[in-house]
């Protein structure tokens, strides 16, 4: 550790020798330097950049300089490096100096410079932010107003760095309702869509992150307001402010939850036996069903399960059964959350035959991007945990080989990965078959030695496997 030491002053004493030209010319030397010196396939922390209070320190003068004083191309690469030896150092080293690290960033973004350069520093705070913390609460007020103006850019790449630095100020934002306030204003009285988008995307982050501290007052405007777009013509605000609702409803009172559910589950429920149609629902919009399945899956996702019920597995089946396709989808990824709670409270063997017969439908429905998504769920279940029960994925087994045989790549490839994951995830390792002897055993000779068949091609090429970790849709962009 000392020779890291005695290396670490040594680049201090370089870098004070340095004229202001000299160090901004080396720049793509530092660039150069620590891509070398943390090359690996997985990412990790260098000593010299990790000695508590000097961090980065004996370069960041070099870095200062190209952000202060260099022509835009150097600001942009002084930033791109500056993140680069942030990652590669430990919070613990960096606490001390975040004061001098942050306020240059923000000096950058007060003035006028193109896209490029404002998604570089506001991507290299983020990365300080996510390696810091509250340790930058001192500069909360001007990150605050970075990031709103950042959300009002016309950049579509700043407005979504900008989304992410608010959800991480948000953990730790001790007055989250005029932040919050002006947001929501953004989202409900711009004529912009994709401001709109990015707002709700930046909304879902600070939901996320601080919701449990926002005012009564304030959840239910953003409750009002959510619920209104969520039934709205776009697709993308819709999918975007139904995920917000959702999201949201964790942090509710069971008073405020229960009118939540009272436009998201109760009106499916009424309509099973009633008016609900094969096209989406009740009558005439099948948005509003949309929305309300969108938003009662991540709420599935979010809450526990006792505070949606009753009636919450028959809700998500009846937006399965929708012939809209969008409804269907979000009914089937409420399901899947549905089914993963099961699996981790170890209930999955006790499902109801009206969830499996609702998988099986969608794997035999005649849409392409109905049957992968049920293939991707199916991987998503797989890799939660423990495998899954051999009587849940029995009924299943026949439409899912019968996709490996699809004519659509797309579907072929995801049954493939699907039954290849869900048969051997959680298992001793690729060479144990203790899983799939058990499932094989409870299926027809036939379709055993097909479904055996099957794993070993997929084994033979697994690096073309990939795994679904998330099957949240208004999540793409976190």
């Amino acid at each position: 550790m000392k020779f890291v030491i005695v290396i670490a002053d040594t680049l201090t004493s370089l870098a004070k020798r340095l004229t202001q030209g000299d160090m901004i010319q080396h720049i793509a030397t530092l660039r150069q330097a620590i891509y070398f010196a943390s090359r690996t396939d997985t990412p990790r922390t260098l000593p010299g950049l990790c000695i508590e209070k000097k961090g980065i320190m004996p370069v960041f003068p070099i870095l200062r300089e190209g952000l202060q004083n260099g022509t835009p191309e150097y600001k942009e690469q002084a930033a791109i490096c500056l993140l680069e030896f942030i990652s590669s150092s430990r919070s613990e080293a960096l606490r001390s100096n975040v004061i001098a690290i942050t306020g240059p960033l923000i000096r950058v973004l007060g003035d006028r410079y193109g896209p490029t350069i404002k998604c570089a520093v506001l991507r290299t705070l983020n990365g300080l932010l996510d390696k810091v913390g509250v340790t930058l609460k001192p500069f909360l007020p001007q990150l605050q107003t970075t990031f709103l103006r950042a959300l009002n850019d016309a950049n579509r790449g700043v407005r979504l760095e900008a989304a992410r630095g608010v959800a991480y100020i948000a953990s730790f934002h001790g007055r989250l309702d005029p932040l919050t306030t002006d947001i929501h204003n953004l989202i409900t009285t711009g004529e912009d869509l994709s401001l709109k988008e990015t707002g709700l995307h930046a909304l879902r982050g600070l939901i996320s992150s601080g919701g449990s501290r926002l005012g009564d007052d304030v959840k239910r405007t953003l409750r009002l307001g959510l619920w209104d777009l969520a039934r709205g013509n776009s697709d993308r605000l819709r999918i975007q402010a139904a995920g917000c609702l959702g999201a949201l409803t964790v942090h509710l009172s069971d008073s405020e939850l229960s009118t939540v559910l009272g436009s998201i589950r109760d009106p499916i429920l009424k309509n099973i036996s009633s008016n609900f149609d094969s096209s989406g629902g009740a009558a005439s919009d099948w948005t509003t069903n949309h929305g309300s399945a969108t938003a009662l899956y991540v709420a599935t996702k979010e809450c526990e399960l006792s505070r949606l019920e009753p009636g919450l597995e028959a809700a998500l089946i009846a937006y399965a059964s929708s012939d809209r396709v969008p409804v269907c989808n979000a009914g089937l990824r409420g399901l899947g959350y549905y089914l993963d709670k099961l699996h981790t409270d170890g209930s999955l063997d006790e499902v109801s035959a009206q969830v499996l017969q609702c998988f099986t439908s969608a794997l035999n429905h005649s849409s392409n991007e109905v049957r992968s998504l049920l293939c991707q769920i199916l991987e998503f279940l797989a890799c939660r945990g423990s495998h899954l029960p051999a009587q849940f994925l029995r009924p299943l087994m026949k439409p899912l080989f019968e996709n490996c045989k699809a004519k659509n790549s797309v579907v072929k490839s995801a049954a493939e990965s699907a039954m290849f994951i869900t048969l051997t995830a959680s298992s001793g390792g690729l060479s144990d078959t203790t899983h799939i002897d058990s499932v094989c055993t409870l299926l027809d000779a036939n379709l055993a030695e097909a479904v055996r068949e099957t794993v070993r091609k997929v084994r033979s090429k697994t690096e073309a496997v990939s795994i679904v970790t998330d099957i949240d849709e208004t999540m793409v962009c976190f």
